[in-house]
């Protein structure tokens, strides 16, 4: 009897076996592929950050370029418009009402401030790499 019980254990056994290392095998392929994707993920990473150094270099580079830029345009307006307007509101109602009566509005002053002042313009654009649409 002892016998028997056996032989039936090791029929149930066998496929069981069987059935758990063919799911693991197929496991431990589909592990091996995504420890291979993995590496592969970290070797393109260490790529990109060995670069890093240098873009960053290029970007501080940009950002001083562009804070310099920013703050000669603001020196140029800030001048150009007092320039302009030397008296604020009254100076641009004379303006108007010069322009209503067919004068020039601007004095000589005030248009090459005014030239100035677009020609400060121009040059932080294209400092900033906006190019003009032609």
């Amino acid at each position: 009897m002892a016998g028997g019980t056996a032989v039936l254990g090791v029929l149930f056994a066998i496929p069981l076996v069987y059935f758990a290392a063919k799911g693991s095998r197929k496991k431990a392929r589909e592990l091996e592929e995504a420890e291979t994707e993995v590496n592969e993920a970290i070797v393109r990473v260490r790529e990109q950050i060995d670069t890093f150094p240098a873009i960053l270099a290029a970007v501080q580079d940009k950002k001083r370029e562009t804070t310099k830029l920013c703050k000669t345009h603001i020196a140029d307006v800030v001048k150009y418009s007092i320039d302009i307007r030397p008296h604020g509101i009254l100076s641009a109602a004379k303006q108007k009402l010069r322009s209503l009566f067919g004068k020039d509005p601007y004095t000589q002053d005030q248009a090459e401030a005014l030239a100035r002042l677009t020609q400060s313009v121009t040059d932080f654009l294209t400092g900033l790499g906006i190019r003009e649409n032609s």
